[in-house]
């Protein structure tokens, strides 16, 4: 089975990792022939958990090297490498923090979380990490962030975190926050909600910001099931997390994702059938 498929190249190859524990390699597909054109791995050892471009919006360039992780290590792969190990830098803990997901923004500085919730911030790769957001126990499943590298987007199974990582004009992956380190905010559903339109079991997919021509995000999309949940990143900054808009779509949502092309569309896909829906 597929864990991730992450667009490559100009949006015209896409890196497939496969859903299997012991996965120490990631495949290029060709979209024009629909093969696998070429294998990267890091060693042949290390297996590899999440990828992810190694800079915001990397896969719409001709930009090759990317992301990736395990439980223990954060690893920078390069396709250019002339041998089979394809691994150009490593950031590796003698003892696993048990990373689950990462994520980059526009400048290439890092974000990953784990399976105890922590959130840790790195300037790049081979670098210790600046900040650590304790988490709350729970596995953090993705991440997402603002192009501006100014908020971050953490996916649980029964919320999401919105976490600010700049603080008083320092950038939280440049320079340790300290006590100055802000709280996160917790998006969840309101109990009569979940009433209301019989949600029995919170199982948040993927949630991501837009992508606006503006270059200004402004809002947050996730689901459950059939439903599609959208926050107003505005409103939230302003403490009205409960202030969302749900959906009730034909068929279970499978993923999100959203557009560029215009500012007010959102694209839904069920299950190989995809609709377009007005945010």
């Amino acid at each position: 089975f597929t864990k991730k498929l992450q667009m490559h190249e100009g949006d015209t190859r896409v890196l497939v990792l496969n859903d299997q524990d012991a996965e120490t390699k990631a495949y290029y597909l060709d979209l024009e022939t629909g093969k696998v054109i070429q294998e990267y791995e890091a060693d042949g050892i290390n297996t590899i958990q999440d990828i992810n471009p190694e800079y915001k919006n990397a896969e719409i360039t001709h930009q090759q090297p990317f992301i990736a992780i395990n439980s223990k290590n954060i690893m920078l792969l390069d396709p250019r490498i002339n041998k089979k190990s394809k691994l150009a830098q490593s950031k590796i803990y003698a003892k696993s923090p048990f990373f689950s997901c990462i994520t980059t923004n526009v400048d290439g500085q890092i974000a990953t979380g784990s399976e105890n919730g922590d959130i840790r911030l790195y300037k790049q790769v081979n670098q210790n990490a600046k900040n650590l957001f304790s988490g709350l126990g729970d596995y953090i499943h993705s991440l997402d962030c603002t192009k501006n590298g100014k908020w971050l987007l953490a996916t649980c199974d029964k919320y999401l975190l919105l976490i600010p990582t700049f603080s008083e004009g320092k950038n939280g992956y440049l320079t340790s926050l300290g006590k100055e380190k802000p709280t996160p905010v917790r998006l969840q559903l309101k109990p009569e909600d979940k009433m209301k339109y019989a949600i029995l079991k919170e199982n948040f997919t993927p949630a991501r910001f837009d992508e606006s021509q503006s270059g200004q995000e402004s809002f947050i999309v996730s689901s459950i099931g059939q439903y599609l949940i959208t926050w107003s990143l505005k409103h939230i900054i302003t403490g009205k997390k409960f202030d969302y808009d749900i959906k009730k779509l034909p068929d279970k949502i499978c993923l999100l994702y959203t557009s560029d092309a215009a500012d007010d569309l959102l694209c839904v896909d069920l299950g190989g059938r995809r609709i377009i829906k007005k945010k």
